[in-house]
Formats: C-alpha cells, structure tokens, sequence
C-alpha cells in the first residue's frame, strides 16, 4: 500500500508497542533498542537474558506452541521488574515479537475513552458499520440530524437513509473505490433523506476500516450538512441571472433615453432658437406652425417618460416562473428559520406549524421565498414585544395550498383592506396605530407578493383578526401550470438495475426529477413523500408485494402514470400499466411520455 498504514500499524504506534525479530535461540536479530527499551535491559543478545528466572521458561513453552505460523499471547515479568504484554507470532526460522509494558494499557484505554468520547460529542454527523453495511453506532449529532432514536438505527442499514435521487453509478462508484486497498475511501455530495422525509444534500465521507494485516472490517461515515450552501448557490444563479436581465435592460433603457428623449428634445431647442433669431420677421401662421410642432415633440417626450414610470409596461413579457418540483412547507420553514435570530432580538416569537397532507409542488422556489420573506418581515415589523408571528402551511388531499401568516399588529383600517395590495399603496395610519407597509415607504412589497402568486396561479387575501392583528393568506392551486420536464417526478423501480439505464439520459437531459428504488418500502417512502406523476417497473422484476402496491396506486383518485418496460411481448399483470415499452427504448418514446404528462393534469 505503498506510504499508507493499515489499522494494525497505526495501533501499534499510538499504543506504544515495541517490535523486535527472533532467530534460533531466541536470539534477538533486530529490533534490540525496542527490547531494551521496554525490557529494561542493556544491549539485548538474547530476549530470555531479558526475563526474569521463572519468566523464561513459560515464554520458551508459548513461542514453541505457535509453531510456524500461530500465534500466542502473555505476561511475563522482565528481569528488572516490569510486567510485559507480549504477542509471539511464529515464522520460518524463529519469531516476530510484539511487546509493551503493562502500564501502559491504562494509558491506551485512556486514549480510547478519549476518541470515543470525541466520536459521541463531534458535531459532524457519524457512524460506524460493520462489514455488511450494518450500523453499530451512531453519535449524537448523527441522531440529531436524521431524526432517528438510537434504537431505530442501530442493526439497520444506513440505505434507510436513501433519497433514491442518485443514480446506481453513483453508489458503483463509491463502492469501487472504498473496497480498493490502494484508495479505501469516497467522498461525494449526496441527497439523503430524513426520518420526517426532509430532503439533505450532504458532503459524504465513507472510508472502510481494517484490521492489521488488511483484513476488512467495517466502514465509518461521515456527513457534513450543505443543503443551505446549495440552496445559496441557487439562490446566487437565479440573481447572477436577473442582474445579467436588469444590465440589459439598463442598456437598452440608456439606448431608448438617448433616442427618443435626446432627438425631439434636440429638435424643440432648434425650433426655439430658429424663433428667437427670426423674432419679429415671422408671420403669424410660421409663429404658430412652429410653436405647434414644439408642443407636439413636448407631448411625445411627455407620453415617453409616462411609459418609462409605468412599472406594469416594464415587466409586461419580462417575468417567468423558473419551476421546479419542491415541498413548500420546507420553503416557509427555512424563511421562518431566518428571520427567527432578529425577531428574537426584538422580543417576538417566530412558530410554524404544518397541517394537512404535505407534499410536493410545482413552483419557482426563489420567488416564493420571496413571497413568505415579504409576508414575515411585515408580520415582524409591526409586531409588538412579546407577541407571536405564527406561519401555518396547509394542503388538503386534493393538493391545493394555503399559507397563513398571523401577527398582533396595529391591523390594517376596513377601508383599506381592498386597496392594500395595489402598486405604491400604503395603507394610512389612524389614531395612534403605525401605518403598515412595505418596502421604504413606496408601496411595492404587497404588489410583488400578489403578482408572484398570480403568476402562480393563486391568489392572496388580507383580513384583520379578532382580537388585533393581521392574516394573510396565499392560496395556491392543486397544481401549478407542468411547463417542462424539470416539473415532473419520476420513480424508477428498478431492484436488478435493468431499467435505468434506458431512461436515465432522456430524463436526466429533460431536467425530471429521478427517484431510484430497489425494495417496495424504498418505492412506498418515495412514494409517500415525492408523489411521482410517473412509475416507471419492469414487470419481470415486481414481487407480489410490489405488484400488489402498484395496484393499489393504480386504484388512487389521483395517481400517477405506471408504465412497464419488458423484454417480453406480454403478462398476465398488464391490467396494473398504463403503457408498456419493449425495452431497448428509445428516447423519443420517453420524450412523448414526458409531453403527454405536461400536455393534462396526472391521471
């Protein structure tokens, strides 16, 4: 293994043992200043020199019982008084001897107490295996970030954890390299889920573990969460993208300033001057003909700048959705998480509950941040000390949404309820009651929201509570407008990795969202959680237990496309599909399923 230690060798340092070689006799060939060291004994011929009168004979008896290649273990006492741990491994013409002082046994327990003890209270999120795959421990911060008692994960295997978003390369891979001697290690991002079914992109350390000598066995891992790293980096992307718009519509905007505001006003200021040089010599009709024209070029640059203030003209054809699949219900949790540390300082508390059935949407996940963002900050803003901002998400069964954020606030007067979300708009203060807004006073905030939900095909409401206080609320569809292959789920079922490797690249290239599952209660947890609009199984590898949930599905008022791709011509089980594929299949084939689920709601 070249530079690299295994296990045993590095034992062997930290415990402070000794290693010396023993030719006929017993007489010490290398290692001298290791036994003299150890033995307490100058310049050793001969270890038994090194042994007490009764030690010698039980150490002659124990290396002759290893023979050739056995091994044997004891304790004797060196002539100068120090107990001896010894390990005699027998060789062809003598023996390698492995030793240390008894004393300093305590010390290497201490050392033991000390690194499990750092492996228990680490913040790092770790756990170690046996040669199966089986958990044996987990640290507290392992527990903590997964959600799972010890007892539930302890004997079980760590695919508990699994997302089924990465590919069976991903983990062919991986495995590749752990069980490579010269490597014995991966390190990768990876998206695991939790026991609640949250989704988590961690950066991931496996590394196997061996024993002196190379025989495996076990693995320990670590995770690191980066879920908001990359929830950043998208976040960075989408605004690298706007201001890349924003600078190009600042061009265009200086262009259209230099055009249509410099040529007419250039034209009215000769026109001017043409009047002030012939004053006196016009006639009456030139006068006015000229003044005319002055007006006209007055009106043109007045109608322009109008256009320019008309904020519904700018963003008329420049405002999209960049949709994906998400749960909502984590979007509110992360804005309420964020804005939880400056509503403490201000003596406000910050609870979101969730209710109904929460699943996946098809929404853009930056501007609905924006939404709850816009929402909670005002909610804050007029909070007073001691009261409570509460955020509750909603989804009945058929998927619609609704998300209320509730304050104590000063409220919103009656008659300005129905004008509160129109641009520029601040509703006026009464009596002693702060006036309620957003943004630095223009007005802009409320609009933003309710433009970003319609966009979505929603609405949003505000109303006072009883008792003081504002709701509002944001209403969402059953399901948003599937304007692309990255709005739709698939699930492959694929238990001998027949499948996934037909799909994979029309799929992937198309931007769906792909869930790999290798057993039913993998397939009912991606199930239970993502909602695919499409199940994709090979019909030869279903087990009754699979077949009878796909049926099950089959049965659903709102279920998804089940389409089984077969080497065979037909099976008594095709009743369950809704489209069978004779595999190799062909891309075009996967395209036209994608479009037929864009084309209509899921079935």
């Amino acid at each position: 293994m070249g530079n690299r230690k295994d296990l045993g060798l590095l034992l062997l340092e930290l415990e402070g043992w000794g290693r010396a070689s023993l030719g006929p006799g017993y007489a010490v060939t290398s290692g001298a200043e290791a036994v003299a060291s150890v033995f307490g004994c100058a310049s050793p011929a001969c270890i038994l020199d090194c042994l007490e009168d009764g030690a010698r004979a039980q150490f002659e008896a124990d290396a002759a019982e290893t023979g050739v290649s056995g091994v044997s273990t004891g304790a004797y006492i060196s002539a100068s008084g120090v107990p001896i741990e010894v390990l005699i491994a027998g060789r062809e013409g003598g023996h390698d001897v492995f030793f240390r002082s008894m004393e300093g046994r305590v010390r290497s327990l201490e050392s033991l107490a000390l690194f499990y003890r750092n492996f228990l209270t680490t913040p790092t999120a770790m756990c170690y295996t046996d040669r199966d795959g089986n958990i044996l421990e987990a640290n507290r911060a392992f527990l903590d970030f997964y959600g799972y008692a010890m007892d539930e994960v302890r004997g079980r295997n760590p695919r508990i954890l699994k997302s089924g978003r990465q590919s069976p390369e991903v983990y062919r891979d991986m495995w590749e390299m752990i069980s490579d001697p010269a490597v014995g290690s991966w390190t990768g991002e990876v998206v695991n889920r939790k026991k609640d079914g949250t989704e988590v992109t961690v950066l991931l350390t496996i590394s196997a573990v061996r024993r002196w000598g190379g025989e495996f066995i076990g693995y320990i891992a670590s995770a690191t969460d980066i879920s908001r790293q990359k929830r950043l980096e998208a976040e960075i992307l989408s605004y690298n993208a706007e201001l890349s718009e924003m600078s190009r519509l600042k061009s265009d905007l200086m262009a259209i300033t230099s055009h249509d505001l410099k040529a007419p006003l250039n034209s009215m200021i000769s026109r001017a001057n043409l009047m002030l040089d012939l004053a006196g010599r016009m006639t009456p009709g030139e006068l006015k003909d000229h003044l005319e024209r002055i007006v006209a070029a007055g009106m043109r640059m007045t109608a322009f700048i109008n256009d320019l203030l008309d904020l519904e003209k700018l963003e008329s054809g420049n405002v999209g959705l960049n949709t994906s699949r998400l749960h909502l219900d984590y979007s509110l949790a992360l804005c309420a998480d964020t804005v939880s540390a400056s509503a403490a300082a201000a003596g406000v508390a910050v609870r979101t509950r969730v209710t109904g059935s929460p699943r996946p949407v098809v929404a853009d996940a930056v501007k609905m941040e924006q939404v709850f963002m816009n929402l909670l900050s005002n909610a804050l803003k007029f909070s007073p000390p001691g009261s409570e901002v509460e955020a509750v998400y909603h989804q009945s069964e058929d998927g619609s949404v609704r998300v209320t954020i509730l304050d104590r606030g000063p409220g919103i007067p009656d008659e300005d309820l129905g004008a509160i979300f129109d641009r520029f708009y601040q509703a006026k203060k009464g009596a002693n009651v702060p006036k309620r807004g957003f943004g630095a006073g223009v007005g802009l905030g409320l609009s933003i929201v309710r433009q970003i939900v319609e966009l979505h095909g929603g609405a949003v409401s505000a109303r006072n509570r009883e008792g003081g206080g504002c709701e509002f609320a944001v209403e969402l569809p059953a399901r948003c407008s599937v304007s692309s292959g990255r709005d739709v789920a698939v699930m492959v079922h694929d238990p001998d990795a027949c499948i996934f490797g037909y799909v994979e690249g029309p799929l992937k290239g198309k931007g769906a969202s792909c869930f790999i599952t290798k057993t039913p209660d993998e397939a009912r947890r991606v199930f239970e959680y993502e909602r695919p609009d499409i199940v994709i199984v090979r019909h030869e590898a279903l087990g009754p237990e699979m077949a009878g949930f796909l049926s099950g599905v089959m049965a659903a008022a709102r279920r998804p496309v089940v389409v089984n791709i077969t080497d065979g011509e037909g099976h008594a089980g095709d009743a369950i599909y809704d489209l069978t594929l004779t595999a190799p299949v062909a891309d075009v084939e996967v395209y036209e399923l994608l479009r037929d689920v864009q084309a209509g709601p899921a079935l």
